[in-house]
């Protein structure tokens, strides 16, 4: 799922918990709910902890994701502004005689 899902899911952790059930689920669609269930039911509490933490570095990554894709996009934004509209390539603004850059 990505970050905009877990968001609009009414109970995401439970959403993380049926991926995870997914990924190991053999049997027909019809019997995936009680089978959830089951899977469920016969999680120990250190079960709960492990995948809890999973899913808060997953949250975590995403929304980090998110932030440097938002953080790229305003960049990008403002480059096209300082050079009148012009589209350039990064790699090219770097390699510009004026802004060289030293790579050590």
């Amino acid at each position: 799922m990505t970050l905009q899902e877990y968001k609009i899911a009414k109970y995401p952790f439970e959403e993380y918990l049926k991926e995870i059930h997914s990924k190991n689920y053999m049997g027909t669609d019809d019997d995936m709910p009680d089978n959830f269930d089951d899977f469920l039911g016969n999680l120990e509490g250190e079960d709960y902890i492990e995948h809890g933490n999973a899913f808060t570095k997953l949250l975590l990554d995403l929304i980090n994701t998110t932030a440097e894709q938002e953080m790229i996009e305003k960049i990008r934004k403002e480059i096209t502004v300082i050079f009148s509209g012009e589209e350039k390539d990064l790699q090219d603004l770097l390699n510009a005689p004026s802004l060289k850059v030293d790579k050590k």
